[in-house]
C-alpha cells in the first residue's frame, strides 16, 4: 500500500516539476533576449553616430570642393581677362606699325 501511495505522489508531483522547469527555461530565454536586444540597441546607436559623422565629413568635403572649384573658376576668369588684354595690346601694336 505504501508503494502505491509513493507512486501516486510521484505521478502527482511530476507535472508540477515539469511546469516549474518550463517556467525557469522560459524566464531564462526572456532574460537572454532582453540582454541581446540591449546589445543590439547599443550597437545601433554606435552605428548611427558613425553614420552621422560620415555624413558630416562628406558635407565638409563637398563644401571644400566647391570652394576650390570657385577659386579655380575665378583664376581662369582672371587669366582669360589678362589674355584678352594682351591680345588687344598686340593687335593695337600691329595696327600702329
Amino acid at each position: 500500500m505504501w508503494g502505491f501511495l509513493l507512486i501516486l505522489i510521484a505521478l502527482a508531483t511530476l507535472p508540477a516539476i515539469a511546469l516549474l522547469t518550463l517556467l525557469v527555461v522560459l524566464y531564462h530565454r526572456r532574460k537572454m533576449e532582453v540582454i541581446r536586444q540591449r546589445g543590439v540597441n547599443q550597437a545601433n546607436g554606435a552605428i548611427m553616430a558613425d553614420l552621422q559623422a560620415i555624413r558630416d565629413d562628406l558635407q565638409q568635403l563637398r563644401d571644400t570642393a566647391m570652394q576650390y572649384d570657385l577659386s579655380f573658376d575665378t583664376s581662369l576668369q582672371r587669366l582669360e581677362q589678362r589674355m584678352n588684354k594682351l591680345e588687344e595690346a598686340q593687335l593695337q601694336q600691329r595696327v600702329r606699325a
